[in-house]
């Protein structure tokens, strides 16, 4: 029989777990202990409605109870994605309005797939190459089939760099704001200083990716180019590499995407505080 949690209850009513446990005892006689407490379907059903008819909730699709997969199933689901290079953090699990079914969306877009069980047939979004949306599985084998490739459709969302994000971050090194000194060279102290955060970003990206020796070579040549570059380019030009740079270690597949805004989260902090006109070219983009 299916089951609710009843922190999922408390989820759809907008209260906590401690007034539906008690509600549940006072109102039907049933006995709930901890928020991972399982609620038949029925019985949850009835006490959601009643609930929401006293407070004037209306209740909507979105706000039926979550139906899960079996945990062992999803579990399989969480290491197929695991198995595909991708993070299973990047998904989760919505709710939807038939029962035996289970949404699972990426995050952010408006891609998903629908498991059925018992299997009668999955579908997902976006269409797959051949434009396929729909398989017949009568097995969950067949919706497993289904998902991996339906993972090597939507991975590029994951894995590709958003270029336009990093539109945003480029700007916060190179929108300029009338400061005098941004055209400047660079004094021994604050060269000194710009040197020291690149180290450390160098040995961020060494820790957050994995690089075979060949591009931990590639990643340490790029940043003594900078370094060296310190010598020889204006503050505002060497701002300009800087960028660039990290934006390429992207392209390049040497770094996620996600990475890479760490980085530029890092270099703002690190650099504000060196250069007297990082507040200007580090500060909030737009």
């Amino acid at each position: 029989m299916a089951t609710v949690r009843v922190f999922e209850i408390a989820e759809i009513l907008g209260t906590t777990s401690a007034e539906v446990i008690a509600r549940l005892k006072s109102e039907l006689g049933v006995e709930a202990t901890t928020a991972s407490t399982p609620i038949g379907d029925e019985v949850a059903r009835q006490f959601i409605g009643q609930l929401a008819r006293e407070r004037g909730i209306e209740l909507s699709s979105t706000m039926e109870p979550l139906w899960r997969l079996p945990r062992a199933l999803a579990n399989e689901v969480f290491q197929v994605i695991v198995k595909a290079g991708l993070k299973p953090s990047a998904f989760g699990w919505e709710r939807t309005t038939d029962r035996g079914r289970a949404r699972l969306a990426l995050r952010g877009t408006p891609y998903a797939f629908l498991f059925t069980l018992p299997p009668s047939g999955c579908s997902w979004t976006p269409p797959l190459a051949d434009g396929a949306t729909v398989v017949a599985a009568t097995h969950w084998a067949q919706e497993v089939r289904a998902f991996r490739v339906w993972l090597k459709t939507i991975a590029p969302e994951l894995l590709e760099p958003d270029l336009w994000s990093q539109i945003r971050h480029v700007r916060q090194f190179t929108h300029l704001r009338g400061n005098d000194s941004e055209d400047s060279p660079f004094s021994p102290a604050e060269r000194t200083a710009v040197r020291r955060v690149l180290v450390e970003l160098e040995a961020q990206v060494q820790s957050r990716a994995d690089l075979n020796d060949a591009q931990c070579r590639d990643v340490h040549a790029r940043f003594r180019y900078l370094s060296e570059a310190l010598d020889r380019l204006r503050k505002i030009d060497w701002l300009n590499l800087f960028a660039s740079q990290l934006v390429f270690l992207a392209l390049d597949r040497l770094i996620a995407p996600d990475v890479v805004n760490g980085l530029f989260g890092a270099a703002a902090a690190g650099l504000r505080t060196i250069l007297d006109f990082g507040t200007h070219l580090l500060g909030n983009g737009e």
